[in-house]
């Protein structure tokens, strides 16, 4: 779940509550429980600049801000944090948005800590290009599709997402 409020389409401000039962929750699985240190809720807040249509670049900056994040050897939070660079393109009817986003964060594994996006130092986790396209079905509808590959070089993993939108 997330709540954004964005200024003259240039500053986009987010707040979003991300909730994985049995996903390093463990006994922090009770939806409805916020306490600091029993909830499986991450709270992060993003400040993103969105670019303009002359300059067509974002950045994005994301930071854990309460909850089931990372925590450090003395057991204070990580407050994990991310980067992400984004270029916006239109080619024929189609957005191309290639991004580079990178984790801030530096566990020290000599004393048992790991982190939020799972790297050992900061680095690129996210890599990718996502494209955007409406097709026109009949004369007064078209259906937005979007496709992504995105890459995490420090985990050697590849993702392909893909998906539409509909709008009643």
């Amino acid at each position: 779940m997330n709540i954004s409020y964005t200024y003259d389409d240039l500053i986009t401000l987010t707040l979003t509550d991300y909730f994985f039962p049995g996903l390093n929750t463990g006994d922090k699985d009770k939806y409805f429980e916020y306490g600091s240190d029993e909830t499986g809720h991450v709270f992060e807040g993003i400040i993103q600049y969105n670019g303009t249509e002359k300059i067509p670049v974002s950045l994005l900056f994301a930071m854990n801000i309460y909850g089931n994040d990372a925590r450090k050897s003395d057991g204070s939070l990580f407050y994990s944090k991310y980067l992400e660079l984004g270029y916006t393109k239109t080619i024929s009817d189609s957005e191309i948005n290639p991004f580079l986003g990178l984790s801030l964060d530096n566990p020290d594994e000599t004393k048992g800590e790991s982190s939020y996006y799972l790297n050992e130092k900061p680095g690129i986790i996210n890599l990718g290009m996502a494209l955007s396209k409406s097709v026109k079905i009949t004369e007064s509808f078209a259906l937005p599709l979007h496709f992504s590959i995105i890459t995490n070089p420090d985990l050697n993993k590849v993702y392909l997402v893909g998906g539409f939108s509909l709008s009643l």
